[in-house]
């Protein structure tokens, strides 16, 4: 789940994903995966900084994809690939999307170019189940089910 500036928050169930406007009380469905196995394993609102819009939002899949949603208009307008198990982890950079993986690797896209994937972060055994970057867009923290804990400099992240 997350929650963006509109205060709509994001909940993935299963192989869908709604949005709670906190203000109004408000229910609606984003989307909802295909495929019998296919489901949501993660999703970040990108954060557009004071009076953004929230208009969009990275979801990863259990079927290795990173989607991302126009939430205004309820449609999917993009879909990356480069993972070999599932999505678990999301967090955005300004343009830069990271993503984290069962495959234990930190995928760096960049959201703005065709050819996406501008750098692989390898420091993990195991599942990255949690990515964050800093404040201040220079640090980004990788946590994985190996219980090691990587904080990696803006200058290994491209």
């Amino acid at each position: 789940l997350d929650w963006n500036e509109r205060n709509v928050l994001g909940v993935a169930l299963g192989d869908s994903i709604y949005l709670w406007n906190a203000s109004d009380g408000s229910i609606q469905q984003l989307m909802q995966t295909s495929g019998d196995n296919s489901h949501v394993t993660s999703l970040a609102w990108v954060q557009d900084g004071p009076g953004g819009e929230g208009r969009y939002m990275a979801v990863g899949t259990s079927d290795h994809t990173v989607q991302i949603w126009d939430v205004q208009r309820l449609k999917q307008v993009r879909s990356m690939h480069g993972h070999r198990a599932r999505v678990s982890s999301l967090s955005w950079n300004g343009p830069l999307l990271s993503s984290g993986g069962r495959d234990s690797v930190v995928m760096q896209h960049d959201v703005r170019v065709a050819d996406h994937k501008v750098g692989t972060l390898r420091g993990h055994a195991q599942e990255v189940c949690g990515l964050k970057w800093s404040p201040s867009g220079t640090q980004l923290a990788s946590g994985g089910n190996d219980n090691i804990l990587n904080v990696w400099d803006d200058r290994y992240t491209s």
